[in-house]
């Protein structure tokens, strides 16, 4: 039967997943640990968001490393990806309200591989991506649809959303701007934030 195997790789200070995501639309700081959610730097398409979660350690500083390549099934892992979720839930709803669907999705597909010498193993993490506890919010509507002044872009409900193909990059400036009127936005609610 198959097992799981987590990569044990040391990622370097200057690693995306060693500090607070860029694109930072909503911060979530709680006892014990911390959800961020930002824009996906990458893609535009369905405004899409990642929901990621952090441990804190008992001084209360975020635990980076200690928060990579979990196995999926330890108690970390789970209250993490649960924060994740329901931290999606709270941001969907809130933004139904404007007439977008909100999609949430656990994928991990760039943290995924087989064994080389075992093919009965699912090898958790690569040496350039961790597996993380995070989720993705895909956003959908219809083509005339504008929020917080940007347009929509992406498949129109029913179509699949493919993560990795047909990424459309933010251009710069449309980027920060969108940024700082979704972190406006979402922060003027505390129903957000509740967990």
């Amino acid at each position: 039967s198959c097992r799981m195997e987590m990569e044990s790789a040391s990622y370097g200070t200057s690693h995306w997943a060693m500090s607070e995501p860029k694109h930072l639309v909503l911060r979530n700081v709680l006892n014990d640990m911390a959800i961020f959610t930002h824009l996906n730097p990458t893609d535009k398409r369905c405004w899409r968001l990642i929901v990621r979660g952090v441990q804190k350690l008992e001084d209360q500083s975020i635990d980076y490393p200690g928060s990579l390549n979990l196995p999926p099934d330890s108690d970390v892992f789970i209250k993490l990806l649960k924060a994740c979720f329901l931290q999606a839930c709270n941001i969907t709803r809130k933004l139904a309200k404007f007439g977008l669907l909100g999609q949430i999705e656990f994928a991990g597909n760039n943290a995924m591989s087989t064994g080389v010498q075992n093919p009965e193993v699912i090898k958790l993490g690569t040496e350039r991506e961790p597996w993380i506890p995070h989720v993705h919010i895909i956003l959908r509507s219809t083509p005339h649809t504008r929020f917080l002044g940007h347009p929509y872009c992406g498949p129109l409900p029913g179509e699949l959303f493919d993560m990795r193909n047909g990424k459309v990059p933010w251009e710069e400036q449309e980027q920060t701007d969108f940024q700082a009127k979704l972190s406006e936005f979402l922060s003027s609610d505390d129903s957000v934030l509740l967990l």
